[in-house]
C-alpha cells in the first residue's frame, strides 16, 4: 500500500505509513456504516444528503484521500466546481500523491474555463503514472479545445502505445486532425475506429465531413448514408446527403433527404432554402415557391431567397416560355409564349420619359385581344420602386392599383377598366410584369395554372 501522503510503499497489512507514521487506515464500525449510507444515498440519487454525511465521514477521517475525492465528486455532480476544486486542492495538500484527485481536479478546472490550470494538473497524475489513460484522454481534449492540435495528438498516441485499439482514442484522434483541417489523416484515423467498430456513427458523419471539404461529395453523401443506416432519423445526416446532393446537381435525388428532415424537424429553417432550391432545379415550381416561403417567414430580409422566390414565380409559367423571345430579351427572366391556337403581337410601349418597353397582345383565332403583357419596366431604372409602378399603372388605365403580397414578397395586384389584372413586381428588382386578362376563360385558365391564389384577383 502506497502512503498517499510521503509516496513510500507499505505493506498492504499496515495500518501506517512505516516511513512518515502517516495513517493509512481508519478502522471504525461507524465510520463503515456511514461511507454504506452515504453510497446508497448516492446511488438513489440524493446528493446534498449524501454530501451531509460526508462532512460526516470527513469528521471522523478528514485525512482520507478516498473520502476527500468523494465529497469532491459529490460537489461537481451538484455543479459546485469552485467548492470541488477547494477540497481537492485540500486533499492535496495532504496527499500530493493522490494521482486521481489531480486528474479529477483538472476536469473541473476545464469545466470553469481555467485550461491552463486544468493542463498542469493533468500533468501531475500524468507524472505520478505516465499511463494514466484518463489523465492523458483529458488533457488531450483541453489542449483541442485550445486549438493546439499537435500537442493534443500526442497525448492520444500516448495512450494508444498501450492501448492501440482504444476506439474513444482514435476517434478524438480522428477529430483532432479534422479540427487542424488535415482531412487525409482524419479520413485514416475514422477509417479505423470503424475497422473496429463499423456502427459508430459520429466516425461516419466526421468522415463524410472531412470528404466533404474535400469536395469528394459522393463518397461523402455515402458516409451520411452510413450514418442513415444507423439511425435513420438522424437530421443532421439527412441535411448534409441533401447538400451533397445539390452540390452535385443531383436536385431530384437531394429533395427527399431534406423533406424527410424537415419532416423531423421544421424548425431548421436554412434547409427550406436548400430544398427551394432543389425543387427550382427540378422544375418544382410550386413546392419551390412554399418552400422559400416557409424560409423568408424566419428571415424575411434575406435578399438571395427573395431573389430566387421572384424567378421561381416567374418561372411558374414555363409552359408558355418562347425560347426566341429568350434569346432576345435574356435578362429579364421570363417571357410568354402564346398558346397554338393564339398569336403574339409585338408592340412599344411609350413610357413618361421618353423610353418605351415592349408590349405583347395575346389574340385569339377571331382576332380579339385576349391579354396584354408588359416585360421590364426599366425605364424607370435599373432598381424599380413601388412608386414608380403605381405610377405606370395609373396612367396606362390602371385605375384601382393597390400595394399587396405575392408570397412573402412586395408585390402588386391592380384592377383596370373592365379587364381582371395581376400585377407581379418585386420590390428593388429591375423588371416587372402586367398582365391584362381580357378574356374571363383565358384569365381562368391562366390563375389556375400559375395559381396565383395570393394575389387580390375581384373586379371592381
Amino acid at each position: 500500500m502506497r502512503c498517499l501522503k510521503c509516496g513510500s510503499e507499505n505493506p498492504d497489512s499496515a495500518s501506517i505509513c512505516m516511513n512518515c507514521g502517516n495513517t493509512l487506515a481508519v478502522n471504525s464500525r461507524d465510520l463503515d456504516e456511514k461511507v454504506e449510507r452515504a453510497e446508497n444515498l448516492v446511488n438513489r440519487g440524493y446528493f446534498e444528503e449524501a454530501l451531509e454525511v460526508m462532512d460526516e465521514i470527513l469528521e471522523i477521517d478528514g485525512e482520507n484521500p478516498n473520502f476527500l475525492f468523494m465529497k469532491g465528486s459529490l460537489l461537481a455532480i451538484l455543479n459546485r466546481l469552485e467548492e470541488a476544486v477547494q477540497v481537492y486542492d485540500k486533499g492535496l495538500e495532504i496527499y500530493p500523491y493522490a494521482e486521481m484527485i489531480w486528474q479529477d481536479r483538472g476536469v473541473h478546472l476545464a469545466s470553469l474555463g481555467r485550461f491552463e490550470e486544468a493542463i498542469e494538473s493533468y500533468d501531475k497524475a500524468i507524472e505520478l503514472n505516465p499511463k494514466y489513460e484518463n489523465a492523458l484522454f483529458n488533457k488531450g481534449n483541453t489542449l483541442r479545445t485550445l486549438r493546439r492540435f499537435d500537442e493534443a495528438v500526442s497525448c492520444y498516441d500516448e495512450i494508444l502505445k498501450f492501448n492501440p485499439e482504444s476506439i474513444e482514442v482514435l476517434y478524438n484522434k480522428g477529430y483532432a486532425y479534422f479540427e487542424s483541417e488535415r482531412y487525409l489523416d482524419a479520413i485514416d484515423i475514422f477509417d479505423e475506429v470503424l475497422a473496429l467498430d463499423n456502427e459508430h456513427d459520429d466516425a461516419w458523419y466526421n468522415k463524410g465531413e472531412s470528404l466533404r471539404e474535400l469536395g469528394r461529395l459522393s463518397e461523402a453523401a455515402d458516409s451520411y448514408k452510413e450514418v442513415l443506416r444507423i439511425d435513420s432519423q438522424d437530421v443532421l445526416a439527412l441535411i448534409n446527403v441533401g447538400v451533397c446532393l445539390g452540390d452535385s446537381e443531383h436536385y431530384e435525388e437531394a429533395i427527399p433527404y431534406f423533406e424527410k428532415a424537415l419532416k423531423l424537424d421544421p424548425t431548421r429553417y436554412g434547409v427550406w432554402a436548400q430544398l427551394g432550391l432543389s425543387y427550382e432545379n427540378s422544375n418544382h415550381f410550386e413546392e419551390a415557391i412554399e418552400a422559400y416561403g416557409k424560409y423568408l417567414e424566419y428571415e424575411s430580409d434575406n435578399e438571395i431567397i427573395q431573389q430566387r422566390l421572384s424567378i421561381v414565380l416567374s418561372s411558374k409559367l414555363h409552359g408558355f416560355i418562347d425560347e426566341s423571345l429568350s434569346r432576345e430579351f435574356k435578362g429579364l427572366g421570363f417571357y410568354f409564349k402564346a398558346p397554338s391556337d393564339f398569336k403574339m403581337f409585338e408592340s412599344n410601349l411609350k413610357l413618361d420619359n421618353g423610353r418605351s418597353v415592349p408590349k405583347y397582345e395575346l389574340h385569339d383565332e377571331k382576332g380579339r385581344n385576349c391579354l396584354n403583357i408588359t416585360y421590364s419596366l426599366s425605364g424607370y431604372g435599373s432598381q424599380i420602386e413601388s412608386g414608380d409602378v403605381l405610377n405606370f399603372l395609373k396612367q396606362n388605365g390602371f385605375r384601382d392599383a393597390e400595394k399587396s403580397r405575392i408570397g412573402n414578397l412586395d408585390g402588386f395586384a391592380a384592377v383596370g377598366s373592365n379587364s381582371k389584372i395581376a400585377v407581379a413586381f418585386f420590390e428593388g428588382s429591375d423588371y416587372a410584369y402586367v398582365i391584362d386578362y381580357r378574356d374571363d376563360m383565358l384569365f381562368e385558365y391562366l390563375k389556375e395554372s400559375f395559381r396565383f391564389n395570393q394575389v387580390d384577383f375581384s373586379s371592381k
